[in-house]
């Protein structure tokens, strides 16, 4: 007897932020499933503590540690705080891993997130480029 595995379709539903029209309802268009999570992944990661009205804890401190010098060891404490706010924040996902490479030369950082959905097996990723605003 072969085992199948159950879809997840439209388990998990966010509003799309770019606030795109969908064509068919006319209503905002949603992310579903793996797509939603990426993007929570990417909001969590590119919002900053206190920017966020009414829950300054949720966000990161990353923005601070761009302007530190890009050496192994701020890397490391990227990779540290992205895994923190990750567990705090995102509970639809577990973390398998996050992979943080400097770019010294454009003063940015490359993060790549690798994450699986509670209850479902496959693997994602999500890569974010994380540079200085000034």
């Amino acid at each position: 007897m072969p085992i199948t595995v159950k879809s997840i379709q439209n388990h998990f539903k966010d509003v799309d932020l770019t606030f795109q029209v969908n064509p068919v309802t006319g209503d905002v268009a949603v992310k579903n499933d793996a797509d939603a999570i990426k993007a929570s992944i990417k909001n969590l990661l590119l919002t900053m503590n206190y920017e966020r009205p009414f829950h300054p804890e949720i966000g990161s401190p990353i923005y601070s540690l761009l302007f530190e010098p890009a050496t192994p060891v701020t890397a490391t404490i990227i990779q540290t705080i992205i895994e923190n706010v990750l567990s705090a924040f995102e509970p639809r996902a577990k973390v398998n891993f996050v992979q943080v490479d400097a770019q010294p030369d454009e003063n940015s950082y490359t993060v790549t997130v690798n994450f699986s959905i509670i209850n479902y097996f496959v693997p994602f990723t999500v890569t974010v480029l994380l540079q200085r605003l000034r």
